[in-house]
This record gives structure tokens, sequence and C-alpha cells, in this order.
């Protein structure tokens, strides 16, 4: 950290003089009226001792950073360059916030960086801007708020304190006054029977460093450039022969201010010693590595090559691995990756494929399965469920299966090759041409895998299509569905709803004879035969049922049920659709004739249904027989399914491990060492990318700066001074 001051007053040309006097030249800019137009860094560098030593009457020089590596050994010139780049770059006197740098390069100074800022104005004049004070503040803020620099508050003796533009600044930003130091100017102008002697003791306006007055040259001095060294004895003289000034002469005048800087400079270094030094020692430890991942320190040769080959080679292997565990170091904290990206493989998109297609499967068996039943029937109806109808079915969705899996296998395929093109090894960066060997050997590797698994894959669902086993252990529905085929009606019945099979669609014979049978009893309940049941008709309708009329609470619920509460009365249509929802399609024919019996008495029901033509009720109840053998057969395929999804879901994830991810894991060090270890190929492999290059150069320099910053530290004392 190089060592800050940075001075503030008002736009005055001596008070503005005093902090320039520290490099013993003045150089600087100063607008009409006597005012600083521009910011002014002084980068001053003490020179090295042994280069002034061995040359003699080795020059002091300064550099501009807009002139480039241009030395000016004439300070003339310099004080020439500033007004004119000024004038260049400042015109009508505008402040310009981009400031002019100049390093001095000197054994007579000490090494520390200065900033003249302009000075606070409180109206514009010329041409400037009208927002040219507030612009001025908000430049001179910029550079007093950083705890790192050395305040210096220039206000004129011949004022009153309280007025200090500076100090004021000082105190906003240093309220503790650790870093300010104040500078009082103009004590040869003051008038006779007054002097400063109650400010510069500290007592008028305390703060805690105090003040150094000083006296500056004139304006004439300046333009006839006098000597600095003339200018310091003269302001001696004035100190030593005032009365009011002699008892402070010791402590007063630009040199003591040098000392004073350099103190409170030194002190402040010290105090944030064990910060700077904490970092150095960070910034150091990250470089180097840093270094050591770009190849560190020494330049490979002969069997150093051979020997680093081998390493990278097994560092990426290890790194895949590592990947693929969980264990990397570089975890991505945006995105799934490696071993937990397979995983969502197996858990979400083949375990949802499946179960998308199981739901798929029971509802292409409604539409299908009436159909399928009449075609393995043959010519002959059979009396029991044909067994070649479950054979069908279970083949079918069986079959579904291996598209998935196999697209399972792929994604994890694909998903191995992205592990391999991002691999986070910082080898795979370094060597060009390494990463596209590696990632052909391992791309290699994974194709062979990904066959030989998609060949198991195929053997293993052909395996389940190759022997339905219905003595399976899971497989209770087959025994149980049989016991229940041969039960009475009354326990079939029973269990009718009871499993997630039994949402067939209503065969065509009971849906027609179900319409013509609700049809008759709304009828009947529509007695004025307008088509709709209304209020007084419900409420006749509890009558009839039950003895007594319907409450209107009990008729709101009953309109709210067939979704009729807003015109209060029950169309045919509502009738209908509302049967149809609740009434399930697994319903034999007693079954449903008994649900009616919530409308109409058992005997009123009866006389109806001889309403109807006779064939309706006898194609119904002839149609149960195949629902019944529907039912039964969706009830053991959707058990025996669920047990071949089981062991597809859980044994394809097995399969995909163990032929290609395991392997190639287990077997990718290997792979890579047969394939590219080998001198024909270590020049390629190891042919470094230029950019890594220059930036394993540039690193290698950082890292010796870093390591010399840390050995002056560790000579440096904390203790102030």
């Amino acid at each position: 950290m190089r060592p800050r001051g940075t001075w503030s007053g008002r736009t005055c040309t001596r008070e503005r003089c005093a902090p320039r006097n520290q490099n013993g030249r003045q150089e600087a800019k100063v607008g009409t009226g006597g005012w600083s137009i521009r910011v002014m860094i002084w980068s001053i560098s003490v020179m090295n001792w042994s280069i002034s030593i061995m040359v003699e009457d080795c020059p002091e020089y300064g550099q501009f950073l807009h002139c480039g590596d241009k030395k000016w050994y004439d300070f003339n010139e310099i004080r020439d360059e500033i007004e004119r780049f000024t004038d260049e770059t400042c015109p009508n006197q505008t402040v310009s916030p981009e400031p002019i740098t100049l390093k001095i390069v000197s054994p007579d100074v000490l090494t520390m960086t200065l900033v003249d800022l302009p000075g606070m104005t409180k109206n514009p004049v010329g041409d400037q801007p009208l927002t040219v004070v507030q612009d001025i503040n908000n430049m001179v803020e910029d550079y007093v708020a950083d705890e790192n620099v050395i305040i210096l508050a220039i206000s004129p003796a011949n004022q009153d304190l309280a007025n200090s533009d500076a100090l004021a600044m000082s105190r906003k930003h240093d309220p503790s006054g650790s870093r300010t130091i104040g500078v009082l100017t103009k004590l040869d102008l003051m008038d006779q029977g007054t002097d400063a002697t109650a400010m510069l003791e500290n007592k008028e306006y305390p703060l805690r460093l105090g003040y150094v007055g000083v006296v500056n040259r004139s304006q004439k001095a300046i333009n006839e450039r006098q000597p600095m060294k003339v200018a310091f004895a003269e302001e001696r003289k004035f100190f030593e022969a005032n009365a009011s000034y002699m008892h402070m002469a010791h402590r007063m005048g630009t040199a003591y201010l040098s000392k004073i800087i350099n103190k409170v400079l030194v002190n402040t270094i010290k105090d944030k010693l064990p910060a700077i030094r904490h970092k150095i020692m960070t910034m150091a430890a990250a470089k180097e590595e840093e270094l050591r991942a770009l190849g560190g320190e020494d330049i490979l040769e002969g069997g150093d090559k051979m020997h680093e080959l081998m390493r990278c080679l097994n560092k990426i292997a290890n790194d895949f691995r590592k990947l693929l565990d969980g264990t990397s170091e570089h975890v991505s904290v945006t995105e799934t990756m490696g071993g937990a990206k397979i995983r969502s493989i197996f858990s979400k998109f083949f375990a949802q494929s499946l179960q998308e297609l199981v739901k798929r499967g029971r509802e292409e068996w409604n539409t299908k399965m009436p159909n399928m039943l009449q075609n393995v029937q043959g010519v002959t109806r059979s009396i029991f469920a044909p067994e070649r109808l479950f054979e069908v079915l279970v083949h079918s969705q069986t079959e579904k299966y291996r598209e998935p899996a196999k697209a399972c296998a792929r994604h994890v395929h694909d998903e191995l090759s992205n592990i391999i093109n991002e691999l986070p090894s910082p080898e795979l960066a370094r060597f060009v041409n390494l990463k596209e060997h590696v990632t052909q050997v391992i791309s290699s590797m994974l194709q062979s895998r990904l066959s030989r698994t998609t060949e198991m894959i195929n053997c293993m669902l052909d395996m389940e299509l190759g022997h339905i086993n219905t003595e399976h252990p899971d497989f209770v529905a087959g025994a149980a569905m049989q016991s229940l085929y041969e039960a009475d009606a009354e326990a079939y019945e029973k269990s009718v709803g009871t499993h997630a099979a039994d949402d067939i669609d209503v065969p065509e014979e009971q849906a027609k004879y179900r319409m013509h049978m609700l049809t008759v009893v709304f009828e009947h309940l529509d007695k004025n035969k307008d088509g709709a049941v209304d209020i007084d008709e419900i409420k006749k309708w509890g009558e009839d049922l039950r003895g007594k009329p319907y409450t209107p609470e009990e008729v709101d619920k009953i309109l709210e049920s067939f979704d009729a509460d807003q015109d209060k009365q029950i169309t045919l249509e509502e009738w209908l659709k509302y049967h149809k929802v609740v009434i399930p399609a697994a319903f034999t024919v007693s079954q449903f004739d008994k649900s009616l019996e919530n409308y109409l008495p058992k005997k009123t029901l009866a006389e109806m249904t001889t309403r109807l033509p006779a064939v309706l009720k006898h194609e119904a109840i002839r149609s149960q027989d195949d629902v019944k053998k529907m039912i039964l057969m969706k009830r053991m395929v959707v058990d025996y399914i669920s047990i071949v999804t089981k062991t597809v879901q859980d044994s394809v994830p097995k399969c995909i491990m163990h032929l290609m991810v395991n392997d190639v894991a287990n077997n990718v060090q290997d792979e890579l060492l047969k394939r590219l270890y080998n001198d024909s190929l270590l020049e390629t492999l190891l042919e470094e990318d230029p950019e890594i290059d220059a930036q394993r150069r540039r690193c290698k320099q950082m890292v010796v700066v870093l390591r010399k910053a840390c050995e002056v530290l560790n000579t440096v004392n904390d203790k102030t001074v």
C-alpha cells in the first residue's frame, strides 16, 4: 500500500503552496485568481540508493501518466507540461475530476502519494458551470472519505477557523481526528498586533494532530521562480525572528510539516500493518495455488514430462469419479450435475415415463378391451375370463417399457459425456490437445458400454415377455380374482368399485337400458309433463317415496346435487348427466335398479320396467358377463403390470449403473493410461495454450513480488513512533 496524503482548502495561491513544497518543487498549475483547476496526484518515490551511488550525479526525474514512458529531467519543463495539459483539458477554467498523475523519482524524498485537490469555492466565476461548487465538493469528498488518506486541512491564519471549509470537511469524514493535520498559512500577512498563537497552540479549534504554521512564497516570487531553498530559509528566518512564534519556531515551517506528515504516515501504515500483512499473505497463497494449477514454477523437461502426463491422466480420472460420487470440490449452486443428474434421470425422467405409460395403458384398455375380449374368445363364447386376454394385455404393456428404458440409458450416456466436456480439471484447460484426446478415449468407452447396456435392457424385457409368472409371490390378485369369479352374485356385487381397475366404460347394452330406465323414472316425476322437475314436484317425489314431502332444506340439497340450484328445476339433460357420474360403470343391472329406489318405491319401479321392451333388460343382463370378465381381467392385469413396472423401474437403473456408470468410473484411469501414456503422444498432449503460458509467467512474477513483500513486512516494527 503506497502512503497517500491529500489536502484541501480555500482558493488562494499562497495557502495552496504549502503541500506542494513537500517535494521541493513548484510545478502545479493554478487558475486566474490563484486557485487550482485540476486534481494533481504526485507519486513520489525514493531513488534506488545503489544506483545513485554507482552512477555519479544520478539525476532525479519525473514521468507523466499521460506521456507514457517519457522521463522529464528539467522540472521547469515539467511545470510547462502541467500548464499545457491543464489548458488543453480544462478550457475556460473548468474543473476536471480526471487527475494529472506525475511520478517524481529522487533520492531526496519519501515514498508516498500526494493529492492536490482544487480549492473549495463559494461562487462560479467566468464561464464556469453553475454546478462547479457542488462538483468540487463532491470531488474533494471522494478523496478525503478514504480512511487510508492523511488529510492536510489548509486554512488562512488571518481568518476565523470557524469558517474553514477544509476543517469542516475533515471533521465530517475524520470525526476522531486521527488522520487530519491542520496547516495555517498567511502568518506573514496578519494585521499588526494580531497573531495565530492560539490557533497554533491548538486552543481555538483543537485537532488531535495539532497545527503547523507555514510561510509560502508570494505570487511574485513564484513568477520569478525563486528557488525553494531560498524560500525555506526565509520561512525559517520569519519564525525565529517573530516574537510571537520564536518559542515554537522548532515546530513550525515546511520542514517540520514534512516530519509530521512522515510520522503520521508511518504510524498509519503500522496501524494498518496487520491487515496489510494478512491481505498480502492471503494474496500470495492464492497466487501460489493458481501457479500450481497452471503447472508450477519449473519448466517441464525430459522425464518430467512423462511424470506430468501420468499425473494429469490420474487427476482427470479422479476428478471424473469425484463428480459422480459427489465429493468434487467444484459444486454448482445453480444446477444439478454429475452423479446427482444421473440420479435425477432415474428418479424423475425414467420413473415418470413408466407411470405415464401405466396411466395411458389403463385408459386404452377401457377402449380396446371389449373388442379384444370378443376376438380372443373366437367362435365359442368362454364361460370364464379367457387367459389369452391376460397374456395379450401384459405383453402389450410390457413391450411399451422398452423404449423408455433404452432412452434412460441414452440420457445417462449423454450426461457422462457432458461430465467429460465440463470436467473442472485445470489440466484440460492448460494443455490444448489433452482434452480432445481424453474426450475421444472416454467417448469410445461410453459408446461401447451403451451398446452392452442396451443389449442387457432388451434381454431383461425379453425375459419378462418370455414368461408371465402368475405364481409370483406378490401376484395375490390371480387366486383372489378367480375365487371371486366363482362366488355368488352378491359377493361379486359387493366387490365392484373396490379396486382401482373397476373404472371401465359402460357397455353399450347397459348404457341403453340405463338411459331408457332413467328417462321413464324422470317422466314419472315430471307430473305436469313440462320437461322439468320443479320444486313442487320434488316435494311430491318425497311424498311418494316416504309418505311425506321433502322439506325446503332437503329440496335445496337435491337441486344443488343436480347442479340446478339456479333455475330451481331439474331438466332431463341434468338428470341423465348426474346419474352417468354417480352410478359406477361396473354396476350390474340389479345394482342399477336398486339405486333407482332412491326416487320411487320398489313396486312402482317394477311396474315401470314393464313399460320398456323386454329385450333391453335381457341384453343388458347378458352383457354383465362380459363386464364381469373385463373387470376381473383388468384387475389381474393391473396387479401384474404393477409387479412388472416395479421390476423394470428397479432393474434398469441397476443395469445402467453396473454396465455403464460404474464400469467407466472403475476403468477410466486404466483406459486413459493405456491409450494415451506413450512417448509418441507426449509432445502433442503436453502442448500448452499460449495464453496459459503467458498467464503462468504473469502469475509467477506476482508470486515473486508478493513473497518479497511478505519478507519486507516481516522485518517492519509494528510499534508506532
